[in-house]
């Protein structure tokens, strides 16, 4: 490896774990923190509902998505150093060198998130078995995977900005579609069998569904008992990675001219004169106050003419639709609907049947991750906070509640309608009419609630502070608040009058939150 290679590697590796405001060390820890944390709640919930084959299938599951989102939504700056490139050019440094270097740097990079995501999943697996070589097996086995799933992820996505340039956001999309039915299936898995017991013991087995047996995962599983599968599914890590490296060291430049074009390519506003006036008029009435107007018409106006900002939000509107279709695909009585067992416990057994965990997580983590996508910036407008800071009336929380209210009521709650319509052709329309007053109801609740502790500014983070480890901490701590909402529905659901009585406070109180 030459002077230039390393010295840009070096480069590299304190590029990429500091950002304008974090030093390396600050940036590291905060990813180890919130990858440990989110993973910790993720492991112990596949380790009490599945057997011991189903959990190392459902851990490797995760940090594929972990993984390719990292890769996905980071992809320019991972492996082209787009931020970097006009600087580097003005060194005497070949091109060639600088891919190398940056590939090299990218691969130590994504090691880090793989072992962060990693080390909750080692603690439960050894806790349930006590076996030191089967878990240090778990752990590389976890590693080729990964760098596996990236090889092929990142290649795909590759392709795709070589030769269907306009596929690229549709590729993103489909990949959030995904993410969110792997956690509409595990958190679903988990609403179903509330009573499992501890680790390992009679849970389910995953390799008894006939398409799992076919998955990446379910063969890396076998390598962790099996020493010969453990050598073939290595040498295929391999080839991967390997045909990953040539292919970008023969279009490096072209992928990385392709996502300029990308970057440039402004689309034309998207014009709904009607929509736009009937937001006006709603403004008055759904917001108090001019900052929060102002703010609730911004959001529109953003999405009338920021296809980056759209691409944030469109596809996450479809996301709890599409679980509820799965789940009339599959089996609307089981999947869509709680049903306790005849030995569950007498307060299981509620008045009125509330809805699937699943359908409650997916609708939080919607909006969580709407009012989140509204923090940032358009990609060709950053560094626009100092506009709100010199405003002479109003402050950051009247901001940030008339955001809050665009997303509520103008892009949750026609979500939600719809929701309900599905889920009549399920059960009775009293049923769906109650959950969805209750869910709607709470999550308006939380919404007024977290905005008193919200102190960023809407539309002015740039998108690289928003990493994949904020988002995937907020995917997790959207499903706690949901699972939490879920086992009050529980308890509420016992009487009509209790439904109605706790939608109602969660209304008022959130209403005058937001007038105050």
């Amino acid at each position: 490896m030459s002077g230039n290679i390393l010295n840009t590697f070096s480069l590299f590796q304190k590029l990429d774990y500091r950002d304008k405001e974090n030093s390396g060390f600050k940036k590291i820890t905060g990813i180890f923190i919130a990858y440990l944390f989110s993973n910790t709640l993720l492991s112990y919930n596949f380790s009490r509902i599945f057997d011991e084959r189903s959990y190392i299938i459902m851990c490797l599951t995760a940090n594929l998505f972990l993984v390719s989102m990292i890769v996905i939504n980071d992809f320019d700056n991972l492996f082209l150093s787009a931020r970097n490139k006009n600087k580097l050019d003005l060194f005497p440094i070949k091109s060639e060198e600088i891919f190398r270097a940056k590939f090299l740097s990218a691969v130590v990079f994504l090691f880090i998130f793989i072992s962060a995501a990693s080390l909750p999943q080692l603690l439960f697996f050894y806790f349930a078995g006590n076996n030191l070589f089967l878990t240090l097996s778990f752990f590389i086995v976890n590693i080729l995977f990964c760098y596996f799933a990236i090889g092929l992820i990142t290649l795909a996505y590759s392709i795709i900005i070589l030769f269907f340039k306009k596929g690229s956001p549709v590729f993103l999309a489909l990949f959030q579609v995904l993410f969110f039915a792997f956690v509409f299936f595990s958190s679903g898995t988990i609403g179903r069998n509330a009573d499992a017991g501890s680790f390992f013991f009679s849970k389910i087995d995953l390799t008894e569904i006939g398409y799992v047996n076919f998955l990446p995962q379910t063969y890396f599983s076998f390598s962790v008992y099996d020493t010969l599968w453990f050598f073939y599914l290595m040498a295929a890590c391999i080839i991967v990675m390997t045909v990953l490296f040539l292919f970008f060291a023969a279009k490096y430049d072209s992928l990385f001219q392709n996502l300029i074009s990308l970057r440039k390519k402004k689309s034309g506003a998207v014009r709904f004169p009607e929509f736009g006036r009937t937001v006006n008029k709603l403004s008055g009435l759904l917001t108090a106050g001019n900052s929060e107007a102002a703010s609730f018409i911004l959001v529109k106006d953003h999405l009338k003419n920021s296809p980056f900002l759209r691409l944030k939000y469109i596809p996450l509107l479809f996301i709890p639709v599409i679980v509820v279709l799965v789940g009339f695909v599959t089996n609307p009585a089981e999947f869509l609907f709680f049903k306790p067992s005849k030995e569950s416990l007498w307060i299981f057994k509620s008045a009125v049947t509330p809805v699937s965990p699943a359908v409650t997580m997916t609708l939080f983590m919607c909006a969580r991750l709407l009012i989140s996508n509204s923090k940032i910036a358009d990609e060709n407008s950053q560094g626009t906070g100092w506009i709100f800071h010199s405003l002479p009336a109003g402050n950051v929380l009247s901001y940030i509640k008339g955001v809050n209210s665009f997303i509520f009521f103008l892009l949750v709650l026609p979500v939600v309608f719809l929701i309900c319509i599905l889920l009549s052709f399920a059960a009775d329309f009293l049923t769906v009419i109650l959950n969805m007053l209750f869910i709607s109801s709470a999550l308006f609740f939380i919404i007024s609630v977290a905005s008193l502790f919200d102190k960023t500014i809407p539309f002015t983070l740039e998108s690289s502070k928003f990493s994949s480890a904020t988002k995937f901490l907020e995917v997790i701590l959207s499903v706690f608040i949901g699972l939490i909402v879920f086992l009050i529905q529980i308890f509420i659901f016992q009487n009509i009058i209790f439904v109605i009585s706790a939608s109602v406070f969660f209304i008022t109180v959130s209403f005058l939150l937001n007038r105050n």
